[in-house]
């Protein structure tokens, strides 16, 4: 916090009029580390500024922040009496100075992030660099660069108007006077003419475990508070913002239809589509969604309007009003361009401190399509559970924003105090990213076959923003887990939990992690294709997020709904670890071969201590105690291939100079396992801390025979390393890239090392990761696994393991197709058939064989002059089997030695049986997935 109060101290504080609510207005030149407070007016003022510098200078303000601006506001009540102070915008203008950091250098922030299509930012470099001024210099976009006409206007004393967000032309610009960033706020500070005010764009990021409903609901508030004059005089002031339905398509001949509706509380504007289609995407955007844009009824001077968007900013412009009409003539995208507006009145003053608040959201009813099997689901955004209509929704959230204001102060102080504990620029990174993690994801809802909500049945789906349509891909779930570990490590159980469904259900059910569940989002196909060569990396990554889920949550679903499936997974790694050459990362860099085999080996200890919480009570731990000796086995041998003389990893097998971020070792650190000697954590510090000064001023590479590198593995790495000072110099480079001075797009996370130029990951939520370093410090909560209350609930007919532990094969082969599986149950149940009926056929033969004995020799006692017959012999059918198709096998008619009378019966029971294995074995064909097993698991 330290760090933090010194940063604030440099920052310039501008007081042009003497008034509480206007004093902390940060100048954008502190960037540059030098500015100092001035005080132009104010014998009082002047006398604050002058404690605190003295109070900063001796070093006197070591307690925490929020303590200092405590006293400020008694020194100021001293000083000043003014009832302003104890307003609860200037307490929030307060909290901001204690929440967020100066973010001027940034080109590119967040303003409204809550989905994959509500994602929406600002750029404030020009591609030479350049900065501009003000929000109204240019178009907002959504995370691909494309423009969304959404422009904001302000009138002052009836004569002239301002532009202070979008590029319409004809306006008189706006000024920045500061710029700050929370984890959830954007908050500019604008000057327009004699007039400043403050705009946040808050998007919420909900930290209550269960609050689904809220943290489902894809909108994001834009609000304007504490409008002041800067000359003390008295003005007369009219806010706009409009909205287009640039949100929607990329294509200007897209047709749109629009309407405005007046809800209990709000005016309600809604624009879509005319023709939509479900579930798709075209060039990033959803193509069956609708964009809303609302504001509460409560403002006397509120106006609205749909039509022509450069007649009603003009409109405003000159007469300050609308004329609360809706064009009925629905249209092209860009033909008269249509857009939905409203304006408020605020009438005269020098100082107003109450809020005007939109709401603009993105809705998509149904969310997701999740097909998994032979079922298909339509999932809807979890907030529908609490609403009948959007517009109770809308009116809810509006009502709300004083509370989701105090909520988002707190959250944010929660960040701020942890992160600036680090560094101050670790704080930064950690506000930066946290929108940008949580608004990639649809929490989802579905319902049971009366209709009714399944509420349990939450599932959430991550969309590979900036990359890709790929679904919940596991090594961005991977990158993102700390951010999601820190606010609500519920989460990580339901973005998992589809994954783990789908992998299950899959046919065949393959003895790996899937890499995704579908690569079209947002319809889940649960296809998890040949992903084979990611085999190593997904199931590692996979054992290791379950387990750190359990750790930091105390939950154990996952494990008991899904424990068969992760012991395959774990045999699978037990078989090939050590075998990297066959094997990729899932994340499409370079290889990194051992660094692969110790993700690995982590995942089997991972998968170790899943054993032993399932043992729980047991008498031994057989199975955990396996598993931990095969994690140790294999890393002995990792010693000897994958490091180097002085112990750090290569990047390349048989390269000893080779090296690469071993970010495998924070999983390591975040599982806390003490089963790895620390003298391996110490020499790969000790080689970073020779190679850091020889670096690109963004980072050290992934890999040092490629210049490319990641910000999230940079920060995985960091947080796993046992020097505080390296670990600062890698996050002080992260946080040169975020500030590089240009408009590639939002904060990507793979890049040049050397030249910061942009490799991928625009607007990532790969970028949770940069709250590894907090993610590590969690405590581990106590964990419990029910065996006997319906655990291990998804069995799975797959390739089987020895109950005690792995099974240790060469690994050359595939795991057994789902075809080969059901091979081996026919045949064996047919062999087990025709076993019974051999041996009832030989029990009667010998019984037959004993009475024509005796009947023979009565005869040849009482009538018989011959000598006696040699007897038939009646051996068992000859059964043939026989290919039919890829799946499918018949057993062939037999052939008969004999045509005796007990061997026809005999025969025709052994065909009735073969017919019945047939019918079970088409039934199991045509059945899909493997049947539920419902029992307690053996181990």
């Amino acid at each position: 916090m330290h760090a933090q109060l010194n940063l604030w101290f440099r920052c310039k504080l501008i007081a042009r009029q003497p008034r509480p609510s206007s004093l902390f207005v940060i100048d954008p030149e502190m960037a540059d580390g030098r500015g100092e407070f001035l005080a132009p007016s104010g014998y009082w003022l002047k006398t604050m500024v002058a404690l605190m510098r003295i109070g900063s200078r001796l070093r006197i303000f070591r307690y925490p922040l929020f303590a200092h601006l405590a006293v400020i506001k008694i020194l100021l009540k001293g000083l000043i009496d003014s009832p302003l102070l104890d307003n609860p915008t200037t307490t929030q203008i307060l909290d901001v100075l204690a929440t967020s950091s100066p973010s001027c250098s940034l080109p590119v922030v967040p303003l409204a992030v809550r989905s994959p299509y509500l994602n929406a930012w600002i750029n404030l470099k020009l591609e030479d660099g350049t900065a501009v001024p003000s929000p109204g210099g240019t178009w907002p976009t959504v995370w691909n660069g494309q423009g969304i006409g959404w422009v904001g206007l302000v009138r002052v004393d009836g004569k002239v108007s301002h532009e202070w967000q979008g590029n319409q032309g004809g306006f008189l610009p706006t000024n920045t006077t500061a710029l700050y960033m929370t984890a959830t706020r954007t908050i500019f500070t604008i000057q327009a003419g004699p007039v400043e005010f403050n705009v946040t764009y808050l998007s919420p990021v909900e930290e209550q475990p269960s609050d689904w409903v809220r943290q489902s609901f894809p909108f994001s508030y834009v609000s304007i508070d504490t409008v002041w004059s800067t000359d003390g005089q008295e003005h007369q002031v009219q806010f706009y913002l409009d909205t287009t339905g640039e949100w929607l398509s990329n294509d200007h001949d897209e047709e749109l239809i629009w309407s405005t509706s007046a809800a209990p509380k709000s005016i309600i504007h809604s624009i879509k589509r005319t023709y939509q289609q479900p579930f798709n995407e075209n060039g990033d955007f959803s193509t069956d969604g609708s964009v809303y844009f609302a504001i509460s009824q409560m403002y006397p001077g509120l106006t609205w309007q749909s039509g022509f968007s450069t007649d009603m900013r003009l409109l405003f412009g000159n007469q300050g009003v609308l004329n609360n009409t809706e064009d009925a003539q629905h249209r092209t995208m860009y033909s008269t361009q249509p857009a939905v507006a409203t304006s408020i009145n605020l009438g005269t003053f020098s100082t107003t401190a109450s809020p005007i608040v939109w709401a603009v959201g993105y809705v998509r009813d149904p969310a997701i399509r999740y097909t998994v099997g032979q079922s298909t689901q339509l999932r809807r955004s979890y907030f529908w559970t609490k609403y009948q209509t959007i517009n109770d929704a809308i009116d809810d959230f509006l009502l709300d924003f004083p509370n989701a204001l105090s909520r988002a102060a707190e959250l944010d102080n929660k960040v701020l105090a942890d992160a600036a504990q680090v560094s101050s620029k670790y704080a930064s990174v950690t506000a930066l990213c946290l929108r940008q993690t949580f608004g990639a994801m649809d929490i989802t809802v579905s319902k049971t076959t009366s209709g009714d909500w399944n509420e349990s049945d939450v599932k959430v789906f991550m969309k590979d923003l900036g990359n890709s349509r790929r679904i919940n891909p596991i090594e961005v779930l991977f990158a993102a887990l700390p951010a999601f570990l820190y606010f609500n490590a519920t989460l990580v159980r339901y973005l998992l939990d589809p994954l783990l469904d789908c992998s299950i259900s899959s046919n065949p059910v393959n003895g790996y992690a899937p890499a995704d569940i579908g690569s079209t989002y947002p319809n889940v196909n649960g296809i998890l294709g040949d992903q084979y060569s990611f085999g190593l990396d997904t199931s590692a990554t996979m054992l290791t997020m379950i387990l750190a889920h359990a750790q930091k949550s105390g939950d154990a679903t996952l494990i008991e709904t899904y424990f068969p499936l992760l012991k395959l997974w774990a045999d699978f790694l037990v078989a090939n670890t050590l075998d990297t050459n066959k094997f990729s990362s899932s994340d499409g860099l370079a290889k990194f071969d051992s660094n692969l085999a110790f993700k690995s080996i982590i995942g089997v200890y991972a998968m170790s201590e899943i054993s032993r919480l399932v043992e729980q009570g047991a008498s031994s731990y057989s199975l955990s105690d396996n598993y931990t000796s095969a994690a140790e086995s294999m890393t002995q041998q990792w010693l000897t291939l994958g490091l180097s003389s002085d112990g750090h990893m290569t990047s390349s097998n048989g390269v000893k100079s080779s090296w690469g971020l071993a970010y495998s070792l924070y999983a390591l650190a975040l599982l806390d396992a003490s089963w790895i000697d620390e003298k391996i954590i110490n020499a790969q510090t000790l080689f970073y801390s020779s190679q850091i000064g020889l670096a690109g001023a963004y980072g050290l590479p992934y890999t040092s025979d490629a210049s490319l590198t990641r910000s999230d593995w940079t920060l995985f790495t960091a947080a796993a390393l046992t020097d505080n000072i390296l670990r600062d110099n890698m996050i002080d480079a992260v946080f040169t890239r975020m500030h590089l001075n240009r408009s590639d797009c939002p904060w990507p996370t793979s890049y040049d090392s050397q030249t910061g130029s942009l490799n991928g990951g625009c607007a990532s939520p790969s970028q949770g990761a940069m709250f590894a370093v907090l993610a590590k410090k969690l405590s581990n909560l106590p964990i419990s696994v029910n065996v006997s209350n319906g655990v291990m609930s998804r069995s799975l007919t797959a390739p089987t393991t020895s109950a005690t532990g792995p099974i240790h094969s060469t690994g050359n082969e595939h795991p057994p197709t789902r075809g080969q599986q059901n091979m081996s149950v026919i045949i064996g149940s047919v062999l087990g058939c025709l076993a019974i009926a051999g041996f009832i056929f030989g029990s009667l033969f010998f019984l037959r064989k004993r009475w024509i004995r005796k009947t023979t020799l009565a005869r040849m006692r009482h009538a018989s002059a011959f000598a006696f017959e040699e007897e038939k012999t009646v051996t068992t059918p000859k059964t043939v089997l026989a290919a039919v198709g890829k799946r499918q096998i018949i057993a062939l008619r037999p052939e008969l030695d004999s045509p005796n009378r007990i061997s026809t019966v005999l025969r025709n029971e052994v065909e009735d049986l073969r017919r019945e294995v047939a019918v079970l074995r088409e039934i199991r064909s045509e059945a899909g997935p493997p049947p539920v097993y419902d029992g307690p698991l053996v181990v």
